[in-house]
């Protein structure tokens, strides 16, 4: 039987829209229930990662305690496939080091069992990220301003030795925040294809080819973009599905987009033997995240963009508070829809629940958590009912499902 070009772009239509109305359903039903990971700071109350239960209708958390003891544990990264958490323990004190630390996921109880746990070769790691199909981990060392990376077993979820290292050098404008490197963020694309990091010392972004199936990464044809000097490049935020990249600059409180270069699948082919991924960013523009009359002091932590695209969000610590941002779908640029106080001191990390309708924030210097309703048309924030939940000096939030 002959198929018209015209009948098969409908079919495909069909199973497109399918698949977006069957998806989200399937998603739900899997999940049966939520919890709430915290990290932070070491504390006479706290030693670990905290958690609790989360209601993602109401925005209601219940802390159910520690879920296991170790130290500094100041961001977490969840496997793709589930089943595991990663931290960074941010210290020098092993061997002059600090440490990454892998967990298993108690499906019932929730908490964590250790499963693995290495030297980051660098002091006070402060961030790390998952590949899109959890085989390659990557790990930001602040205190000494360089990239680890480490394969992951598929199976087991435990990390093992090391197989990249990249070392930064340099320094910029600011001698109390940028005497040297710091390396404040490791980020891969939404499909793995490059790896960058924020160098918030020296106002670069490293850029790599990322090759997942092969050690290690490689560095790309263009090695780093430079920001903004002074301005401490601290973390970005991908479009989900445009080439649109948006970093946050924490010294000089502001948003920048870049565009990013990702050849296609049909040019790659096209070129053969010449193609040359470089992932390279191209800077487009640039927004404060403070008001305008704001005159105090304040810097940038957190950057978010809400699950449909549609909206950027990004906490100002001083001026404690969220900065809210409308997202141009064909240009990528900003619309400022202005801030929403967030009820507390220094908020360090936030997070949107992955239906969109709900943000919690974490306060690392009122030791608490706020929760927030979401309105995802709108992108507008308001203050739940829930009461502020006391945490010892939070600093990064993970929603985690529980399944049936």
């Amino acid at each position: 039987m002959k198929i018209s070009w015209k009948n098969l772009n409908n079919l495909f239509m069909w199973i497109a829209l399918l698949s977006m109305a069957v998806l989200p359903a399937l998603q739900s039903q899997a999940a049966n229930g939520w919890r709430v990971y915290i990290g932070g700071y070491n504390s006479d109350e706290s030693f670990g990662i905290n958690y609790g239960t989360y209601d993602t209708h109401t925005g209601a958390l219940e802390l159910n305690g520690l879920a296991v003891a170790t130290d500094n544990p100041s961001y977490l990264a969840l496997h793709p496939k589930g089943g595991f958490i990663y931290c960074v323990n941010e210290t020098a004190s092993f061997e002059g080091n600090g440490t990454v630390s892998a967990f298993s996921i108690d499906s019932k109880t929730g908490r964590l069992q250790e499963i693995s746990k290495l030297s980051t070769q660098g002091t006070y790691p402060c961030h790390l990220a998952l590949d899109h199909k959890g085989r390659r981990l990557a790990v930001a060392n602040y205190g000494s301003g360089s990239l680890t990376i480490f394969p992951i077993n598929k199976r087991s979820g435990e990390l093992s030795s090391a197989t990249a290292f990249f070392p930064y050098s340099g320094s910029s404008l600011n001698k109390a925040r940028q005497e040297g490197p710091h390396a404040h963020q490791a980020a891969f694309d939404p499909k793995s294809r490059y790896l960058y990091c924020c160098d918030l010392g020296t106002d670069r972004i490293a850029i790599y080819k990322y090759n997942n199936t092969g050690i290690p990464a490689t560095a790309s044809s263009t090695p780093f973009v430079e920001v903004e000097p002074g301005s401490g490049p601290r973390h970005m935020a991908f479009h989900p599905k445009k080439p649109f990249c948006y970093v946050l600059s924490e010294l000089s409180s502001a948003v920048t987009l870049y565009e990013v270069s990702y050849d296609s699948f049909l040019w790659k082919n096209i070129k053969k033997n010449n193609y040359h991924a470089d992932g390279k960013l191209e800077e487009i523009d640039s927004w404060s995240l403070l008001p305008p009359e704001f005159e105090g002091s304040s810097i940038a932590a957190a950057i978010r963009i809400h699950p449909n695209g549609k909206f950027l969000y990004a906490s100002n610590r001083g001026h404690d508070s969220i900065a809210i941002f409308s997202i141009n779908q064909q240009s990528g640029k900003l619309n400022p829809m202005g801030h929403i106080l967030t009820g507390g001191k220094n908020p360090r990390d936030f997070a949107i629940h992955p239906d969109g309708e709900t943000l919690l924030v974490a306060h690392q210097d009122s030791n608490n958590l706020v929760s927030f309703l979401l309105n995802p048309r709108t992108g507008e924030l308001t203050r739940s009912a829930q009461e502020p939940v006391k945490v010892s000096k939070p600093t990064c939030i993970l929603f985690v499902p529980v399944k049936k």
